[in-house]
């Protein structure tokens, strides 16, 4: 227990301090591994759920299927990882820039909302873009393929 004073004021402090080793495990932040839906006629690429957290990308929309193929059987390529990377950071910029203009920030006009959502959800992967792609595409795979892109551009060259 904590008190200031000052004057005929007085401001209390409780603390109560936890080991790290009993605090519950669980996911960090309001993200966790994306999952693929396989709905046949998807409504979107991608969608969020606040209740578990995680980024559903639906695998059969026509975009995404060119990516990722029948059963999701190119999801190991270099294209597959960076087209995924994309789709979980577009949608993760955009809910966290949401749930900021949410709580309060303020905007003139009411429909000038959607305007400053796409304008964090753009600052956002500007500053934490690249650490987001680097952290979900599989390094080996795409270490893999720029020495698989050098080779080629060497034989090429000679």
């Amino acid at each position: 227990m904590i008190t200031a004073e000052c004057e005929q004021f007085m401001a209390l402090l409780e603390a109560h301090v936890e080991s790290k080793d009993e605090l519950p495990k669980g996911p960090a932040g309001m993200f966790s591994e994306p999952t693929f839906d396989y709905d046949p006629d998807p409504p979107q690429r991608t969608r969020y759920s606040p209740e578990t957290g995680k980024v559903i990308i639906y695998v059969n929309f026509p975009s995404v299927f060119h990516y990722m193929g029948e059963g999701c059987k190119y999801k190991k390529t270099v294209a597959a990882q960076v087209f995924i990377a994309d789709l979980v950071a577009e949608r993760c910029f955009y809910e966290i820039a949401r749930k900021k203009v949410e709580s309060g920030w303020p905007t003139l006009r009411p429909e000038a909302k959607m305007d400053k959502i796409q304008y964090f959800a753009y600052d956002f992967s500007k500053k934490y873009g690249r650490r987001l792609h680097e952290a979900l595409v599989d390094q080996n795979v795409l270490n893999e393929a720029k020495l698989t892109s050098e080779a080629k551009t060497t034989i090429t060259q000679n």
